[in-house]
């Protein structure tokens, strides 16, 4: 463990041995191997808590007066101080290796099988999803990757999902503005396009390729919606553009 105060100079801490830290509620929380819970108001003292559990925990991440932890065999725990810890059911055995939060949800990622080293990602992963850190579902189909992943995390109202082969994923916004999202699918699977409108309603998903050229249609739906998506199975062959969603 190691702290600074400017990013320049660094101090070593303690003998502490965590595989991730974060902070939130005026104190630092890092977790470990064996269920391993450090808490520190500064990142120089730190004292050893109880986690309830003894599995290797991988990730936390701390959101609305809440930290959760996830780890080997399905673990979660939450606590509202990093000191007193509640052993959450997240519907699998599975390693889960980190967690994003953002807008009072939560994304965690896990891999359905046990390498020799389970902080090196394999493939196939898949994730978990909640609205409070303790109800979780399984999202793993709505997120269309087969690509190892490598990091997630949560910014300007979506979650990020990187990984091999330049993958970026980028899910659907947490407001409730109209919105077109674009990520690239894997293994030059096009571009999918998420639209959400405030209403339903129909709409044409317009291109072009600079700000002189005229919008076409690429795609029109008819159908009164709220939300759609649809693929731009084109889109590697096409030159760098924008795209515009219109109504009607």
């Amino acid at each position: 463990m190691f702290t600074s105060q400017d990013t320049l100079t660094w101090t070593r801490r303690s003998f502490l041995r965590p595989n991730v830290v974060t902070y939130g509620n005026g104190i630092y929380v890092a977790v470990g191997n064996s269920g391993a819970v450090f808490t520190s108001p500064d990142g120089v003292t730190w004292t050893v808590q109880s986690s309830g559990t003894t599995k290797h925990l991988f990730g936390i991440a701390f959101q609305n007066g809440q930290f959760t932890a996830v780890g080997d065999k399905g673990a979660i725990i939450t606590s509202p101080d990093g000191v007193n810890w509640t052993v959450q059911i997240s519907g699998t055995t599975q390693p889960l290796l980190s967690i994003a939060c953002g807008a009072g949800s939560y994304l965690v990622r896990g891999v359905n099988t046990i390498p020799s080293n389970i902080l090196v990602p394999q493939s196939p992963e898949f994730f978990l999803f909640s609205t409070d850190g303790t109800n979780w579902s399984d999202v793993s189909t709505r997120i269309p990757t087969t690509t190892i992943v490598r990091s997630i995390a949560y910014a300007n109202q979506s979650f990020w999902i990187v990984g091999d082969n330049g993958m970026i994923l980028q899910s659907d916004v947490a407001d409730s503005s109209p919105h077109l999202a674009a990520p690239i699918m894997s293994e030059n699977g096009g571009l999918k396009l998420s639209v959400t409108l405030n209403s339903a309603a129909s709409y044409r998903v317009q291109f072009r390729t600079n700000f002189l050229d005229s919008w076409h249609d690429v795609y029109t739906n008819t159908s009164l919606v709220n939300s759609d998506t649809w693929t731009d199975t084109n889109a590697s062959q096409r030159a760098s553009g924008y795209y515009r969603i219109v109504s009607p």
